[in-house]
């Protein structure tokens, strides 16, 4: 039954051949120490150029492309507030807060982790 299965199965598509060739360089180039970020959008231009995935296709896809457009937002925020000190500065004056309180590090965490899971909605 298998072996007619296989017989009735199509050969590996030009589509499929693209995807496992753009899939090997993305490999290669992160092993090669090229950012996760810049290979990904590589293989995700190749595969697009190569008119394996259509615009429109990656256009539907909305449950992947927000969270990908928010974290992307989010990083280059923390970037800029890292570069201007204000994490610094706000993790100082934290820092010294909790210490102002003088009690042991793990009810200083579980303090922390109350008040940050207080502001999440």
């Amino acid at each position: 039954m298998a072996k007619k299965k296989l017989e009735q199965m199509d050969l590996v598509e030009r589509n499929e051949w693209m995807i496992l060739g753009t899939m090997l360089v993305i490999v290669t180039l992160e092993r090669l120490d090229i950012s996760t970020l810049v290979a990904a959008m590589m293989g995700l231009s190749a595969v697009l150029i190569l008119r394996v995935l259509r615009w429109d296709d990656c256009l539907s896809e909305k449950a992947a492309w927000n969270p990908l457009t928010w974290f992307t937002v989010f990083l280059g925020v923390a970037d800029q507030l890292n570069i201007l000190g204000v994490k610094p500065w706000f993790s100082r004056r934290v820092g010294n807060f909790m210490k102002s309180f003088a009690i042991r590090w793990y009810i200083e965490l579980l303090i922390l982790q109350r008040c940050i899971s207080s502001l999440t909605i």
